[in-house]
Formats: structure tokens, sequence, C-alpha cells
């Protein structure tokens, strides 16, 4: 009886931890490490993935979206540097928006995270895609688990001038 209770808490373990579950995924590829992942709907995620030398530091960036088995969009594919990314932060007492951004042809892809005190929710994170093609508004996916934040750790970026959040950097 007690091995049967042992294998029921063995198999229900192992089934929590075959899905997403709320624990991260590692889609980062290769020698990258996540600086920014966070989980959305369905278990997808959204990584935005430094490439490192011990020696130089942050030699490139790279956007990974989907599942760690279905990866559904990578940029840039192939070399990858820091010069498609840009960066915009704000800060005033209580509030702090950080974001980077890159283009892909038309659309633009702006990874977000922000801690406002002063307005609920407070902190938000997400990513916001607008295609200029397209004419349509933007769509914002919102995080739903965060695995890394470290965003501010690229303020040496160039700054998007035509960003809102201007360069306070």
């Amino acid at each position: 009886m007690q091995s049967k209770y042992h294998l029921s808490i063995l198999t229900a373990g192992l089934i929590f931890c075959s899905g997403t579950n709320g624990l991260e995924q590692k889609i980062c590829t290769g020698q990258s490490v996540s600086i920014f992942q966070c989980e959305i709907s369905n278990g997808k995620n959204l990584a935005l993935c430094g490439v490192y030398d011990q020696l130089a530091g942050l030699q490139g960036l790279q956007y990974v979206f989907g599942k760690a088995n279905d990866v559904e969009l990578i940029y840039p594919v192939g070399k990858v540097t820091t010069g498609d990314f840009k960066f915009n932060y704000y800060f005033r007492s209580g509030v702090e928006y950080l974001k980077v951004s890159f283009r892909n042809g038309s659309v633009k892809y702006s990874i977000f995270s922000n801690s406002d005190q002063n307005q609920p929710p407070g902190n938000s994170s997400g990513i916001e895609v607008f295609d200029d093609q397209k004419h349509s508004s933007e769509v914002q996916i919102l995080c739903s688990k965060i695995y890394a934040n470290k965003l501010r750790n690229l303020s040496r970026l160039k700054c998007d001038e035509d960003d809102a959040l201007g360069c306070n950097n």
C-alpha cells in the first residue's frame, strides 16, 4: 500500500514537471542566457537572450518566441549583434519604464517592463507589436510569469530617439 502511495506521488510530480506549469522553459539557445524571459498564454515564452564574452561583455542579443520544443520566431537569425536593438528608459519617483525594441521588416517589437506605484496594477511586463504597413493598432501581450528581467543592464544600447520614453539613459 505504501509503495502504491509513493508511486502515485511520483507520477503526480512527473506530470506536474512535464508541462510548463510555471516552470521556466530554456528557450535561449547555445551559449546565450536570458536577459528577459516571461511566459505568456498557452505556455509560450518570449525571451531576449544575450551572448556574452568573458572579457568583452555583451556581444549580441537575440529575441526568441515560442516554446522550447516549438520556437516560432528568432530574431536575428544568423550573426547575433546588438546593433538592431534599441533601449529606452524613464524614471521618476515611484515610476520606472524600461523598453528594448527592434524592427523586423515593417514590424516593431518592444519588450517592456513598467513599474508605476501610482497606477494599478503597479507592475507590468510584456511585448508590444506594431506593423507600420498595416496601420493597425498596437498589440500588447502581457507576461503572466516573469523568469528573468535584467533589461536595466542593457542601458548601453543605442537609444530609440523616436520613442515617447525619450533618451534618459
